[in-house]
C-alpha cells in the first residue's frame, strides 16, 4: 500500500499500477504490468517535497505551521504505447483508488494529477502540453 500525505491532506492509494514517466526512446516489445507492492524505490523518481516516511511515499511535508508544498512521484522507466513493428497503438488501462483527507479544516487545497509524459525531466514541458503547471 502506498500512502501519500501532506500537511493539509493525505492521499491513500489502495492500488497504484501506474505513475508513469515516458522517454522518447524506442522501447522493446512486451507488456508492462505492476502494482506498488512489486515496485522498488529505484523504479520511482521522487521530486519536490516527495519523500519516504515509514515505508510510504508522502507528497508534501508534515509541518505544524501551514505552508504550501507539492511533490511528485514518477515511474522512471519507459512504457511502450505502440507496437514497434507496426506502430499500432497498444492498449492501456489503469486502476487506482485514493482518498484526499484534509488534516487542517481551515485550509484549502490538495489534489492529485495522473500524468503521462514523454520526458523524465521535470523542468522540461513538451511543446504540445496543455498545462504548464503540472
Amino acid at each position: 500500500m502506498l500512502i501519500l500525505s501532506g500537511e493539509f491532506y493525505s492521499i491513500i492509494f489502495l492500488c497504484l499500477p501506474l505513475l508513469l514517466c515516458f522517454s522518447g526512446d524506442v522501447l522493446t516489445a512486451g507488456s508492462t504490468e505492476f502494482d506498488f507492492g512489486t515496485l522498488t524505490l529505484s523504479s520511482l523518481r521522487l521530486l519536490g517535497d516527495a519523500h519516504l516516511s515509514n515505508g510510504s511515499v508522502r507528497l508534501t511535508r508534515d509541518l505544524a505551521v501551514p505552508n504550501s508544498g507539492a511533490g511528485r512521484v514518477l515511474y522512471s522507466k519507459p512504457v511502450r504505447f505502440r507496437q514497434p513493428d507496426s506502430h499500432v497503438t497498444a492498449s492501456f488501462s489503469t486502476f487506482f483508488s485514493f482518498s484526499v483527507i484534509n488534516l487542517n479544516p481551515s485550509s484549502i487545497g490538495g489534489g492529485l494529477t495522473f500524468l503521462i509524459s514523454r520526458t523524465t525531466k521535470p523542468s522540461v514541458r513538451p511543446a504540445d502540453s496543455l498545462d504548464s503547471s503540472i
